[in-house]
């Protein structure tokens, strides 16, 4: 049978319908809200934890006492990052932040110690080491002597190290030689441990380690010049001496020359070497940078310095070259590390390059030129392992090359042109003679030649210019005399009365033998 539907049924069916429709659209409406807060209110993000990381010192004008100090309490903020650390026992601090800190965030840092005034500082992050420098909280005081005060000057300190051996069975004795070296071997040889070559090597030894530990380009021969010059020199007085030593000197090679006892050395590198060791004064010079340069000869000189190179974590900022000297070298972009140069016609003429780092320390490398050579003791590259101890040798030439002057004529100006040595003076000869004779010609300390009055059978001199610092090394260059007219001691001029005497005594030999070839053939 059908159903009949009254009009209250209708009316309930409707409601549940509306009901039903109207939890939809709240659902649906839910599930929008929610995806819209997903979607446009993210959760914020969180960084990873940052690290920071630095040491503490304490504060001192001096570098050398700036020491770690441990147990210093670190504490880093930056908004909502915090951090904190204890320094170590080398003043060492290693701070994790969480959350991360973006890179650039400034980040106050705090360091408090009991003995030393708080530290506040503001850094900003990045990947670096801090250093913070912490003021004693107490000043030491000052100590107060119990006696008489005397000022000590000239303070000379006989042994720059100072060892623990004492041959005392129960307490130390007095002067002791086991440390002093006082006392000689049979073979006059100090025998104290602080003496010698088997004392010194290992310092030396470890004296070039730290050298190139901050110049790893450093050569054999580099380190042996920088360790010489970071030496200390000698004392020149012996302490506690009423008498005091002799200066020391050059063995003369007799048996019986020998200098058993305590000398001074001297300070001209003669006696006792370049002078003492001393760290800090080879480290110093270790660091320095390297000058080389690369030559390439042609109608001009090329002087490239691009190979040269500064110590670790430096760099080369500038480059300088410049003729030196009394002979003038033409250069171009004298401020490049590419340079050109003339090369005298005559002698020698010296180009230095002069390197700078970025710390402000220089190096220079000296180039001699000639009209047909160029020499320099610096590498063609600064990592060049290869070198020479054995310094360049000092030339000496004269100019002009080659000159002709007319007997009685005016003087001839002569130079000297020297290159590597300090000591450019000259001792000026003719054919052997210092200074010249009326036979050969005369010449001045400042090389002025003057001919002579008259040929007397040469009719070519040798000008000589000889070293003063080394006798053995000399320039020369020949000299033709000429006759007034020009036509060589054949033509015109003075004859003294031997020449005359032998020219008369060979003509009268030509017309006997002569006459005798006429009547041979009758």
């Amino acid at each position: 049978m059908p159903e009949i539907y009254t009009p209250e049924v209708v009316r309930q069916s409707s409601r549940r319908k509306l009901a039903i429709w109207a939890g939809v659209v709240v659902a649906s409406l839910a599930c929008g809200a929610a995806l819209f807060l997903k979607l446009y209110h993210p959760k914020p993000h969180l960084l990873p934890p940052s690290a920071l990381e630095g040491s503490v010192l304490k504060n001192d004008e001096d570098t050398q006492k700036q020491q770690p100090i441990a147990d210093v309490q670190v504490v880093a903020t930056s908004g909502t990052s915090t951090g904190e650390a204890k320094s170590n026992e080398m003043g060492f601090f290693h701070i994790v932040m969480r959350p991360g800190v973006p890179k650039g965030a400034p980040v106050t840092l705090s360091f408090r110690h009991p003995d030393y005034k708080p530290l506040d500082l503001e850094e900003i992050s990045r990947d670096r080491l801090l250093v913070a420098r912490l003021n004693p909280l107490h000043e030491m005081n000052p100590v107060v002597p119990r006696g008489p005060v005397v000022d000590v000057t000239n303070i000379v300190i006989r042994y720059s190290i100072q060892t623990t051996t004492n041959s005392g069975a129960t307490a130390p004795v007095a002067n002791d030689d086991a440390y002093t070296g006082s006392a000689i071997t049979t073979d006059d040889q100090p025998k104290g441990p602080n003496l010698g070559t088997s004392f010194s090597a290992p310092i030396v030894s470890g004296i070039a380690g730290l050298m190139l530990s901050v110049n790893s380009n450093l050569n054999t021969c580099q380190l042996i010049s920088r360790l010489k010059e970071g030496s200390v020199p000698f004392p020149q007085t012996s302490l506690g001496e009423a008498t005091q030593p002799p200066v020391c000197h050059v063995p003369s090679g007799s048996s019986s020359d020998t200098q058993s006892l305590e000398c001074i050395c001297t300070l001209d590198g003669k006696t006792c070497g370049a002078g003492m060791a001393n760290a800090f004064g080879a480290v110093k010079a270790a660091l320095r940078p390297i000058a080389a340069v690369a030559v390439t000869q042609g109608p001009s000189v090329t002087l490239n310095a691009q190979n040269s190179a500064a110590a670790a974590g430096h760099s080369i900022s500038s480059y300088q070259w410049a003729s030196v000297g009394k002979q003038d070298v033409a250069l171009s972009n004298a401020t490049g590390a590419t340079a050109t140069a003339t090369a005298p016609s005559c002698g020698f003429g010296t180009v230095r390059l002069t390197v700078t780092d970025d710390a402000g320390r220089v190096d220079t490398a000296d180039v001699v030129l000639s009209p047909t050579s160029a020499m320099s003791p610096a590498p063609a590259n600064a990592t060049d392992r290869a070198c020479s101890v054995t310094a360049p040798a000092p030339v000496v030439a004269v100019c002009p090359g080659a000159a002709s002057v007319a007997v009685g004529s005016g003087p001839q100006t002569f130079a000297a042109s020297v290159a590597n040595t300090t000591d450019d003076s000259v001792t000026w000869e003719v054919s052997g003679v210092v200074g010249g004779d009326a036979r050969v010609g005369t010449i001045t300390s400042t090389g002025v030649y003057t001919p002579p009055a008259q040929v007397n059978g040469n009719t070519q001199v040798v000008i000589e210019a000889v070293l003063n610092s080394d006798r053995k090394v000399e320039g020369t260059t020949t000299v033709k005399l000429t006759s007034p007219n020009g036509t060589g001691s054949s033509g015109g001029g003075a004859i003294d009365l031997w020449t005359l005497l032998a020219q008369t005594f060979a003509l009268g030999t030509a017309l006997i033998a002569r006459r005798s070839g006429c009547y041979a053939r009758r």
